[in-house]
């Protein structure tokens, strides 16, 4: 058993004890784990008191839009204002027609496509009628029977796109009978080659 404390003792070696550092860092709140003071005065603590500090740190919280960019990535393109990559099916022939339109124009693909749309726009409703309706009591079909894209191989087209010029292409389409994405770009591809002789 300790001695009791004298009056007027001096207690400075008492607070400088291994004993005494240890009961001092073994003293928490209640709710959380004590962490070693100092461990690199012990260094064979070093390794159980990071592992105390990674415990006792709660985890870092995760915003709501940080939760759904996790679970959809295409949200984070277009809160950037990001573009990304649209992929469409052409005949080799109207690729190669494609590259020389852009070339004299001096703009990419993409920049030429979307003038050529802008500038079809009305025009697209004579190209694409909607379905013809039926002579019996069957529904209406939901959609106009698919064109031909054309003969020969074919070859993919990417246009950078944002979100939002996406939706108004994909908007134009659904107003027109639901066509084929890549018969679609093919077609203004078409039409604004026409235009452009």
């Amino acid at each position: 058993m300790n001695a009791p404390c004298e009056p007027g003792r001096d207690l400075s070696a008492l607070k400088k004890s291994p004993g005494i550092r240890a009961l001092r860092s073994d003293t928490a709140p209640i709710g959380q784990k004590p962490v070693p003071a100092d461990p690199a005065q012990d260094p064979a603590d070093s390794e159980r008191h990071k592992k105390a500090q990674a415990e006792a740190s709660p985890p870092p919280r995760q915003t709501p839009r940080s939760k759904a960019a996790h679970r959809n990535p295409a949200l984070v393109v277009a809160a950037a204002g990001g573009k990304r990559g649209t992929i469409a099916y052409l005949p080799a022939e109207v690729k190669a027609r494609l590259e020389v339109a852009a070339r004299d124009a001096a703009q990419t693909y993409t920049e030429w496509f979307l003038d050529q749309f802008d500038a079809l726009y009305d025009q697209l409703a004579e190209e694409f009628t909607p379905p013809p309706p039926r002579r019996s009591p069957l529904p209406t079909r939901a959609k106009a029977p698919r064109r031909r894209v054309g003969l020969g191989p074919s070859t993919m087209l990417q246009l950078r796109l944002t979100g939002e010029e996406l939706a108004a292409i994909d908007e134009r389409r659904a107003q027109l009978g639901g066509p084929s994405r890549s018969e679609f770009v093919t077609r203004i591809i078409e039409l604004g080659i026409e235009r452009a002789t």
